[in-house]
């Protein structure tokens, strides 16, 4: 048996037209929220992404010195801080974050030499540095580390922590964020419709 409901003299059709309106007039309504809600979860996955992605990237600077025979602290992981903001990400690299081998938090240059220059150690100054221009880092050897040795290894410039970690985010800019707020944007808008009962 087929039962139809229908008011005299309205067809289905304008009843479909007058629901599909009233569902517009509430998503134009709820649409700032919505909208809101996905950029928030936006940050957090730009945020989540850029994380595994810089820390590719200082594994890959580590990776690149061999024989390893020094130890890593892995401190360098540390040094990039991503905060997802509501409506922007912010990426700040803070230099007390690299340790010393004492343990010390304090950042005595590091962060120029190793994150930012890509010295795989050494010393770029000091009394008696066999070149003592501040370009040329060189180990130190010996009993506590009194004589200078031979000149440290520098990293390729595009795997230096600093400016693969800068790449990347210019990439991302450009070929991933756009992409990941239309996947976004269509979660959020999807559960909304869920939230409501309409889909």
């Amino acid at each position: 048996m087929h039962v139809s409901v229908r008011t005299e003299g309205q067809s289905m059709s304008d009843w479909a037209k007058k629901n599909a309106e009233a569902i517009s007039a509430q998503m134009q309504k709820d649409g700032p929220e919505v909208d809101g809600k996905a950029v928030r979860l936006l940050m957090k996955k730009i945020a989540n992404e850029l994380s595994n992605l810089f820390e590719g990237a200082i594994q890959g600077f580590y990776d690149d010195y061999a024989p390893r025979s020094y130890t890593r602290r892995g401190s360098l992981f540390n040094v990039p801080v991503i905060t997802p903001l509501s409506d922007d990400i912010v990426i700040e690299f803070d230099p007390h974050q690299i340790t010393m081998r004492n343990g010390s938090g304090e950042e005595d240059g590091l962060y120029t030499t190793v994150f930012k220059e890509g010295w795989h150690g050494g010393a770029l100054k000091g009394p008696e540095h066999p070149k003592p221009d501040g370009r040329h880092a060189y180990w130190r050897t010996g009993n506590n580390f009194s004589t200078w040795g031979e000149e440290a290894t520098r990293a390729p410039e595009k795997i230096r922590p600093f400016s693969a970690i800068s790449e990347i985010w210019d990439d991302y800019k450009a070929s991933r964020v756009q992409q990941l707020w239309e996947e976004t944007s269509h979660e959020a808008w999807l559960q909304y419709l869920k939230d409501k009962g309409w889909f």
